[in-house]
């Protein structure tokens, strides 16, 4: 048998209906190389792309309103003039990261660890902070209005206590030297 035979044989156990088509696809196939695309990630929205937690640390500038970043390791990772209202940053390693004019507005903070990070500027209006670490954070010049505080660590270490009248106001400093 040669080669040139092997269609022929293969298209006699095929429906004569269908042996047209099959002919036209075996014989007329041909190799394609594969190529690699890339194109560049800026200026996407979270609506065009899914932001996971380890494939870039700077967010700046970036659209990140109600992204799911909970439980991510975001420490040191720049966030300057992001926005991230309403975000679930839930459980959040988020400690030395810079929010300078970001607005975090809404955004859900529960557990997550700030711990020297700089929020100089950013709107935190309604953000909710329970159980977050704040401790050695700056936070000059921040929207605070209508902050959750509850049993949240404060930039100078103190507890914001718990209840409705838990709060860091007054206790936004450096820990005092000791």
């Amino acid at each position: 048998m040669a080669s040139g035979d092997v269609p022929e044989i293969v298209l006699k156990r095929v429906d004569e209906r269908r042996r047209d088509f099959l002919k036209k696809l075996i014989l007329g196939s041909a190799f394609v190389v594969p190529s690699v695309a890339s194109f560049s990630m800026a200026g996407l929205s979270v609506d065009q792309v899914a932001i996971s937690c380890a494939n870039q640390t700077d967010f700046s500038g970036q659209n990140l309103h109600g992204q799911n970043l909970s439980g991510c390791n975001l420490a040191g990772d720049n966030f300057n003039g992001a926005n991230l209202s309403n975000a679930n940053l839930t459980n959040t390693h988020l400690d030395g990261a810079t929010f300078r004019g970001a607005n975090l507005s809404g955004a859900n903070l529960t557990l997550a660890t700030l711990d020297g990070a700089t929020l100089n500027g950013a709107n935190l209006q309604g953000a909710n902070l329970t159980d977050a670490d704040l401790s050695g954070a700056t936070l000059n010049g921040a929207n605070l209005q209508g902050v959750i505080w509850s049993s949240t660590t404060c930039p100078d270490g103190t507890s914001s206590g718990s209840g409705p009248r838990a709060t860091c106001i007054g206790h936004l400093g450096p820990p005092p030297p000791g």
